[in-house]
């Protein structure tokens, strides 16, 4: 190749390298039949399988607002329809949250407000463990909820906003990842209304309402209650990647519409294989034939119901076939493949699983589980699920600040969130270990380790406990001082009447003891000598 031939291809125009993202708007709007019956991710998958797409190209966070409406939807709909996606968001639910979320502030002023508003008629929907679970459920199925704050007396009002009605989330255009606020259209499509983020400071409500709509280049107006306060929206995102969550769900319905459409072939396979028992072979021509059908079906095929009764029934469980050696009868085959099919559907099931994080025991066949599966291989649900329980975790704990309206500069006020252990602690292993952590290490006995054991036994109202045995503790503890106290007392009488050490040398000795634990305030171990000496003092 020439000099002048390696400059002209080096000067030549490079031809543009388009994305998934611009290739499948150009097709919908070149063909607009295909929003018919395909959306935008179905495009970029079909584009990536034809191989038009080259790698190190930068990948989409998130869906445009209709295939994320159609993802949504259909992660609904096999939500209510379809058992394996039932069972996945049912186990993620049930394992994380238990009984419900239980809270602990360390000031009595924060603990009444917060009781104050999760026990209020307007909020107890929402915050009682019936309502936890439902949020859990629309979290993994829609992949994000959108929890709106109204100012209401005597406390705020909890509510949630339909994530299909957020089409946009607004962003910094020069830090994408602080959302200023989000873009919701109304049920009716009339309306578009503006609702500030939790975490965006009051002082700078004002510069988010002076910005333009990065869309429709219009005017942002942030929605306010009737006195004037912003309506702040937190966003709970499952699995995010970009601004908006993903469902847990929405990777393996079309796996699982496979697995409900084999199974239905299955059962279409063993119906057909039930329409008849046994084959007859005779020997002769159709008129034979005709005579063994007219004697084997019932007598009403022909007549109906006017002919009375049933003059051929058929035979009793048991009975006797007669037949000449013109006649053959045998049974139908009944071999329908089940050891394969079996294994079919479960690897159908198996992409369920690879989806949802979960083992395949869980869908209805414990005999594919063993004890090594539930020590070794389910660690990684356990991890998933406890990782699960503190995105709960932190997300109650931020609702919480939103009702305090703590300052988003100061320091947030001491809350424990709290959810129920994954496994059933051993309880005998459990006081086992904290008898060995306490004789170590004493200072170990706080009532945040009280705490966890009594959430590991599973009992209710935590807090009532805490603060009967508080109130117990208190009692004890004043009994033993006043019993300290009066055997000081006793001890100082006896001292002006010493025991002589040739009549009772053990007394004098206990007496000797107790002496200078009390002068040092160490604690008096020995009961028995003690007693010894209480003894001898009443004599």
């Amino acid at each position: 190749m020439s000099l002048w031939t390696r400059l002209q291809e080096s000067f030549a125009p490079k031809p543009k390298q388009y994305s998934s993202r611009e290739l499948s708007e150009v097709l919908l709007d070149a063909i607009p039949e295909l929003k018919e019956s395909l959306t935008q991710a179905d495009i970029e998958l079909a584009l990536d399988d034809r191989g038009w797409l080259g790698f190190g190209q930068p990948l989409p966070g998130d869906f445009d607002q209709r295939t994320r409406k159609t993802i949504v939807e259909r992660s609904r709909l096999f939500w209510f329809t379809d058992p394996l996606a039932k069972q996945a968001v049912r186990l993620w639910t049930t394992y994380a949250l238990g009984n419900g979320m239980s809270y602990k502030a360390s000031d009595t002023q924060v603990q009444s407000q917060l009781d104050a508003f999760t026990k209020n008629r307007r909020n107890r929907r929402m915050m009682n463990p019936a309502g936890q679970q439902r949020t859990s459920n629309k979290l993994l199925i829609d992949g994000e909820i959108f929890f709106a704050l109204f100012p209401t007396e005597p406390v705020p009002s909890l509510r949630t906003i339909d994530p299909l009605q957020i089409t946009k989330v607004i962003t910094d255009p020069e830090d994408e990842e602080r959302i200023l606020c989000y873009r919701r259209h109304t049920v009716d499509g009339n309306r578009i209304l503006y609702y500030a983020d939790w975490a965006l400071p009051e002082d700078e409500i004002s510069e988010v309402e002076e910005q333009k709509d990065p869309d429709s280049k219009g005017a942002i107006k942030l929605e306010r209650d009737p006195s004037g306060k912003i309506i702040p929206v937190y966003q709970l995102a499952f699995d995010p990647m970009g601004k908006r969550g993903n469902g847990l769900l929405s990777c393996c319905t079309a796996w699982s519409r496979e697995h409900r459409r084999f199974m239905e072939a299955r059962v279409g396979i063993t119906q057909a294989l039930a329409k008849f028992a046994y084959k007859v072979t005779a020997k002769g021509g159709q008129a034979v034939v005709n005579a063994i059908t007219a004697r084997l079906q019932s007598s009403l095929t022909q007549t109906g119901m006017s002919a009375g009764l049933e003059k051929n029934p058929p035979p009793a469980p048991g009975a006797t076939w007669t037949q000449n050696q013109g006649v053959d009868l045998t049974p139908m085959p009944r071999a329908t493949g089940a050891g394969d099919a079996k294994e079919d559907g479960n690897a159908l099931k198996l992409m369920v699983c690879a989806g949802t994080g979960t083992m395949l025991h869980y869908y209805g066949d414990p005999s594919t589980g063993n004890l090594a599966t539930a020590t070794a291989m389910e660690l990684p649900m356990l991890k998933m699920f406890q990782s699960y329980q503190e995105l709960l975790k932190g997300a109650y704990r931020d609702l919480f600040a939103m009702v305090l309206q703590e300052d988003i500069d100061e320091e947030p006020a001491e809350i424990d969130v709290e959810l129920p252990p994954i496994l059933d602690e051993d309880l005998i292993k459990l006081g086992q270990f904290l008898t060995q952590l306490t004789s170590v290490f004493p200072e170990a006995k706080t009532p945040e380790i009280l705490r966890t054991c009594l959430i590991s036994m599973d009992v209710e109202n935590i807090d009532g406990v805490m603060d009967a045995i508080a109130t117990q503790k208190e009692l004890d503890d004043a009994k033993a001082e006043a019993e300290q106290k009066a055997a000081a007392e006793r001890l100082k009488q006896q001292q002006q009447n010493p025991i002589n050490p040739q009549q009772d040398p053990q007394a004098a000795q206990a007496m000797n003891r107790l002496a200078e634990a009390i002068e040092k305030q160490t604690p008096i171990f020995d009961e028995a000598m003690v007693e010894r000496i209480l003894a001898v003092s009443h004599t």
